[in-house]
């Protein structure tokens, strides 16, 4: 139970910090995948690279520790750490774009993510984005404390919102209901539930553990991100400039994109991790 809590967060902080037919198209599309992950490390739609560093870095200590038995707990997460930050330089956004391409192209036209990659570009989004992506990160890791507790059989309080204008609020909600954050988690919910089912053990426990979890994300989520982007200095004009990019009908096949990724948590992570695993295999340590 304890490790499937810490996949499920990380998925999670994949979730904030929030995306053919003929052959020459799909070279193209696959080139804008990649120029889109990299301009924004893919964190609009939640899949960044950074991000999937926890769970590289666990797939990577456990073979590690397969291999190599005799070796100390720091010596395996420094090797751990070193091939990841390895990985992550030569393959990972091409294995990352070939997981998310089949749902973006479900969804998105090459002409519209041409479109999407051009906002993606942007000087001003990229810098916001890197500021909102690290405080979505540290969120998420304040929502995952928060879940360790629960997992512990501990009741814990709805967090309290940070004071802030009434302007600020408003702009935030603006931004923050449009964004899909709540209908991805929803997603996500549903297909880990699905595989926590799958998984064996006490199904009704399993159930009533993960929905008090999942209450408590939901309930919780709109006033850690509020609290953290006052804390880490998003202003107003930051948040209706992320509002107005939420509001572009392209961001809708964004989400739409997500929100199959979700749908397919198993089948999305597996064929990451297949990416990660095969790559491991060649290396050395």
């Amino acid at each position: 139970m304890k490790k499937t809590i810490c996949w499920l967060g990380a998925y999670l902080m994949m979730c904030f910090t929030m995306v053919t037919s003929a052959c020459a198209q799909n070279e193209s599309y696959k080139e804008l995948m990649v120029r889109m992950a990299k301009a924004g490390n893919s964190s609009t739609n939640g899949m960044s690279v950074d991000n999937m560093k926890t769970v590289y870095t666990m797939v990577a200590t456990e073979a590690i520790g397969e291999k190599h038995a005799d070796w100390t707990e720091e010596k395996k997460n420094a090797i751990a750490a070193e091939l990841v930050e390895k990985y992550i330089q030569e393959r990972a956004f091409e294995d990352m774009v070939g997981a998310m391409s089949p749902y973006f192209e479900k969804n998105m036209s090459v002409n519209e993510l041409k479109g999407y990659v051009t906002v993606c570009e942007n000087e001003r989004f990229q810098e916001l984005n890197r500021k909102i992506t690290s405080l979505s990160q540290a969120s998420s890791m304040t929502l995952l404390s928060g879940v360790m507790v629960m997992a512990q059989g501990k009741e814990l309080q709805k967090l309290t919102p940070v004071a802030c204008a009434d302007s600020y609020k408003q702009a935030f909600k603006t931004y923050y209901d449009n964004s899909g954050t709540i209908s991805v988690l929803d997603q996500l919910a549903a297909s880990l539930s699905t595989a926590m089912k799958q998984s064996g053990g006490d199904e009704a426990q399993i159930a009533e553990i993960f929905n008090k979890m999942m209450t408590y994300m939901k309930n919780n989520l709109e006033t850690v991100l509020l609290n953290s982007y006052v804390a880490g200095g998003i202003s107003e004009e930051d948040l209706n400039y992320f509002a107005g990019i939420v509001a572009m009908p392209v961001y809708k096949s964004v989400v739409k994109s997500t929100q199959d990724m979700m749908g397919d948590i198993m089948g999305f992570s597996q064929n990451i991790m297949v990416g990660f695993a095969t790559w491991l295999e060649g290396q050395e340590f």
